[in-house]
């Protein structure tokens, strides 16, 4: 699958990234990170998938698009209103840390449950681990900080531990 930059049109639905390999490649080269070569679209494929299942403020700017963004009343992390047709550059960036993360720790996982010990396929047998380290800790963006830090001002209330304002 070839990557569709969203644009901040909102109209093509067959965007599927808020980044291009060469956005992803630059900001990691310039803080001396790297990526396989090879593997950057489906990494930056797969970090937009798990982004999009986010909750967000604001409304998408067309009811039908295919990516959470452009978003309408939203604000940056100064409260700052984006104009609509914004993807925003905090989206970018956690989109990218995310990318990266998701090559340096593979295992990444959005469930968690006991880890298996064994599997027997001919009998259907299956064997669950026991004591420490038996069960798997399911890892969110919310345990990624260079992800999560950059977005929570986009999430809406609930999903981050939102602000809360008290007159």
């Amino acid at each position: 699958m070839a990557l569709t930059v969203e644009t901040g049109t909102g109209t093509d639905q067959s965007a599927n990234s808020y980044i291009t390999i060469t956005e992803l490649t630059d900001f990691l080269s310039a803080r001396n990170l790297s990526v396989t070569a090879g593997t950057e679209e489906a990494l930056i494929l797969r970090a937009t998938d798990i982004l999009e299942q986010q909750n967000y403020k604001g409304v998408k700017q067309t009811p039908d698009q295919p990516l959470s963004f452009p978003r309408s009343k939203i604000a940056d992390k100064e409260n700052v209103r984006y104009r609509e047709s914004t993807i925003p550059k905090e989206l970018k960036t956690a989109t990218i840390y995310l990318a990266w993360y998701l090559e340096k720790n593979p295992k990444f996982s959005d469930i968690s449950g006991p880890m298996i010990k064994k599997k027997v396929i001919s009998s259907i047998s299956t064997e669950f681990a026991t004591g420490e380290g038996a069960v798997i800790k399911k890892t969110t963006i919310k345990d990624l900080p260079l992800v999560i830090n950059e977005i929570k001002h986009l999430l809406a209330v609930g999903t981050s531990g939102g602000r809360v304002y008290r007159g």
